[in-house]
């Protein structure tokens, strides 16, 4: 009961103090922030408890043009999911890229052939001021990858009923919460595929209820929270629930000097005496580069004789604690592709934990990717192409 209390009156006490407001987004051309949401859902096939995933979701934004508010975004999603070990580590399993608009009060213009944002016109704000305790309602939009499962190739949307209501300002006194529940009930009519490998999907129902804090000053949510659960229905009559709860933050972006830090890092490499490491610039910051590193055969264990070199780099990584790393795994072409795409995510993740056992980065700010032998640099057919070919990067991320 003393919790249900102190729950009513963390909500309840911002109301009393508060006054009118009038909430709308407030774009500045130039700007770039990200967006670390986690994500903690329990899984059940026909309300048998399946499993639990627990994912890590990171948005990078730039407003490319602003005008009156409204603003031109591109934004990227990674989508990881935790894979356990010595040290915890989140894969990356989808990235997403969108170009789209948004107006001053929240409303999305986006090509269809874009998955994100997947939730649009949401929160969307009413043109006028509100008092704490003032409801209202919208039209949004949920867009999901139906791709793998159910054969679905485009951005899969449909409409919610959003209810929306102004609470008054947060504990702090520095953001405003803003409750916001929709339901879904929804049938797909997917056409039915004749093929075992794919689910019919007939009917989405659900609920989710999420409390927002608004950044006033700058236009923008600040952070969320979420409970939900959503049941996706079978042709067959079985049902996939999904549960859980959500959160997320905005994370102002730390600006990258490529030049200067690609410059810092060759330099670093050179006065180490590491060899077979090379530094690229790329658009997503700066790529280090292990050719060879020698693991055990067959193995993602790597060799003790590796110690020192990693070492070295990450005593080069501490030069830049605040950048995430997302670190990719490759192969040569040897082995089934199956194998191949395993090995790599194996070794991209042996180095994720060499880094956290240091104590140079934290869980949350390294994603690992596997890509087999999908992006080679030489030629397999000789045995100094394959020595490229084996390789694991380390990208210290722009935004």
């Amino acid at each position: 009961m003393r919790k249900i209390i102190l729950f009513f009156l963390l909500f309840l006490l911002p109301i009393f103090f508060s006054f009118a407001e009038k909430f709308e987004y407030k774009y500045v051309a130039g700007t770039k922030y990200r967006i670390l949401s986690e994500v903690d859902e329990d899984v059940y096939l026909n309300d048998i408890f399946s499993h639990n995933a627990k994912m890590l979701n990171k948005i990078s934004v730039e407003v490319l043009e602003a005008e009156n508010g409204s603003g031109l975004m591109s934004a990227t999603l990674d989508l990881s999911e935790r894979i356990t070990g010595i040290y915890s580590t989140y894969e990356v399993t989808e990235k997403y890229e969108s170009i789209f608009r948004q107006d001053r009060l929240g409303y999305t213009t986006v090509d269809k052939k874009y998955f994100i944002p997947m939730a649009r016109n949401i929160p969307a704000f009413p043109d006028y001021h509100l008092d704490p305790g003032d409801k209202w309602s919208g039209k949004g939009e949920e867009v999901h990858d139906f791709r793998k499962g159910f054969n679905i190739l485009n951005p899969y949307a449909f409409p919610v009923s959003v209810d929306y209501q102004y609470l008054g300002k947060d504990e702090t006194g520095l953001y405003d919460l803003i409750s916001i529940k929709y339901s879904v009930d929804h049938e797909t009519n997917f056409p039915r595929i004749n093929n075992a490998n794919y689910f019919h999907l007939s009917r989405i129902t659900g609920s989710t209820n999420q409390i927002m804090k608004w950044d006033n000053k700058k236009g923008r949510a600040f952070s969320y929270s979420e409970e939900f659960v959503f049941v996706f229905e079978l042709l067959t009559g079985e049902t996939m629930k999904f549960t859980g709860i959500a959160k997320a933050e905005v994370i102002e972006a730390e600006e990258l000097d490529k030049d200067k830090i690609a410059e810092e890092v060759k330099k670093s490499i050179k006065d180490f005496g590491i060899e077979d490491v090379h530094v690229e610039k790329i658009d997503e910051g700066i790529k280090i580069i292990f050719e060879d590193l020698q693991f055990l055969p067959d193995s993602a264990k790597l060799a003790s004789k590796e110690d020192e070199k990693l070492s070295k780099i990450i005593e080069i990584l501490r030069n830049n604690p605040n950048h995430d790393l997302l670190i990719i795994g490759h192969t040569a072409l040897a082995g089934t592709a199956e194998g191949r795409k395993t090995l790599s995510i194996q070794r991209a993740k042996a180095v994720a934990e060499y880094i956290l056992a240091a104590e140079a980065r934290t869980e949350k700010q390294i994603m690992i990717q596997g890509k087999g032998a999908d992006e080679p640099v030489a030629p397999n057919s000789t045995d100094e192409g394959r020595k490229k070919n084996r390789r694991v990067e380390i990208i210290i991320l722009e935004n």
